[in-house]
């Protein structure tokens, strides 16, 4: 079976190229990966996306150098796919024993936050917040506008936030999101699904304001599962968590 699929990887119906790579997801042997790498310069981008997903997890140097060079891809579909992929590798060296995420890969998540196309953007951010760097935050609150962004862009941006800000609330970092608290609450108020990120990110500021907008939040947000988690943040608050 493994045989036939590697095999009609190389069909030349998109659809079936396609498919086959989709069949090949999560394994290992060498000629899977090296069908799916191959795939990764076909002529039609949804087949190259797809090789870009069914890639993902396998965390090894020529993967990892493969979703590089397609964060470059012509197509702005495979680039944010791309970085999608790499969210894998990025876990793998924060887990090793020297803990640090490839600079390589954090370099060109940070050139992607420039990009042109919204989707490359968020998921660029989506992929950096793994890093739970705090020194990354600057970068990402210096993306929030005076208007919430397009699309998903907007969630992973704030999401991508409370990542970097999970693990360390000091210094600079803390410093800089606190110059951000209304845009926060403009954030949850143009989207409720963005709550998840934009309430604990209120706690973590820690500011008079921050603390004035979720009781507002809690008190009058008219989506009961917002009011709650506002609540549940400001007990957060009341004993001492803010960090």
């Amino acid at each position: 079976m493994c045989n036939t699929l590697v095999t009609a990887t190389q069909d030349p119906d998109p659809k079936v190229a396609a498919a086959a790579s989709d069949g090949l997801y999560r394994r290992t042997d060498e000629n899977s990966v090296q069908a799916r790498l191959a795939l990764l310069k076909h002529t039609s981008p949804e087949v190259r996306v797809r090789a870009c997903l069914d890639l993902q997890q396998l965390v090894r140097d020529d993967v990892t150098e493969a979703m590089l060079r397609a964060t470059h891809d012509g197509d702005p579909r495979v680039r944010a796919a791309a970085a999608i992929a790499l969210i894998w590798p990025l876990r793998e060296g924060l887990h090793a024993e020297v803990q640090e995420a490839p600079p390589a890969i954090v370099a060109r998540l940070k050139e992607m936050l420039s990009e042109a196309d919204p989707e490359v953007r968020g998921r660029a951010a989506a992929a950096l917040g793994e890093t739970c760097d705090p020194t990354h935050a600057p970068l990402l609150l210096g993306r929030l506008g005076p208007q919430p962004l397009p699309g998903e862009e907007e969630r992973a941006m704030v999401s991508a936030l409370a990542m970097l800000f999970s693990r360390d609330m000091t210094g600079a970092a803390r410093t800089a999101l606190q110059g951000y608290v209304p845009r926060l609450v403009l954030s949850l108020r143009a989207n409720a699904n963005n709550r998840w990120a934009v309430i604990p990110l209120l706690r973590m500021a820690g500011t008079a304001e921050a603390r004035t907008a979720l009781e507002e939040v809690a008190k009058s947000n008219p989506d009961a599962d917002v009011r709650g988690l506002a609540a549940a943040e400001l007990r957060e608050w009341d004993k001492g968590s803010t960090r």
